[in-house]
């Protein structure tokens, strides 16, 4: 009997520059993929940034549609009482009870976060209007959307005028204000 010939083996250095070339083709093709995924992202969440430095409030999704059959969320304000703006002879004063309706429970916590600038942000809204603005349906709409703006621009994103002088709202997790109770005297 005789033996077979041993099969040719490769040359020493065949095998590691082939593997290296392998290890090579794999590390560019994740370096890329992970690079066009950054790019991706930046991309898809430009302007999404804020545009002062420091702490600031945790971003709220832009539009939050409701579950069906789940009852919506509502955050009771206190009551706040001020002076409103003079017309003629003693300023009248107001005193309103607030609740929200938020997209849901943690919205709340956000807002119980920043109560002292939401209260401040909305006392000062208050202060400012005149006794005639509120006595209509058409001024309490409009105050309810002022108050919505100032609490999703401190909790959400805050609104403006964006590049081309178009006003652009303010987003947040508060869908709308409603008056409990709102007393002029």
């Amino acid at each position: 009997m005789s033996k077979a010939p041993p099969a040719a083996a490769p040359a020493e250095g065949e095998a590691p520059k082939k593997k290296s070339k392998l290890l090579l083709i794999i590390i560019i093709a994740v370096v890329v993929l992970v690079a066009a995924g950054a790019g991706a992202f930046f991309i898809l969440n430009k302007g999404h940034g804020g545009e002062e430095g420091g702490a600031e409030p945790p971003k709220a999704e832009k539009k939050h549609k409701a579950e069906p059959g789940k009852p919506p969320t509502y955050v009771n304000l206190e009551t706040f009482t001020v002076k409103l703006a003079a017309e003629s002879g003693e300023p009248p004063y107001l005193q309103v009870a607030i609740a929200l309706k938020v997209d849901d429970a943690h919205a709340g916590d956000a807002i119980k976060n920043f109560m002292p600038e939401i209260r401040h942000r909305i006392l000062m809204l208050l202060s400012s209007k005149k006794g005639s603005e509120l006595s209509t349906e058409v001024g309490l709409t409009e105050l309810a959307d002022q108050i919505k703006e100032e609490i999703n621009g401190v909790i959400g994103t805050p609104g403006g005028v964006d590049k081309r002088g178009k006003k652009r709202e303010a987003e947040g997790p508060v869908a709308s204000v409603l008056f409990t109770s709102f007393i002029v005297q």
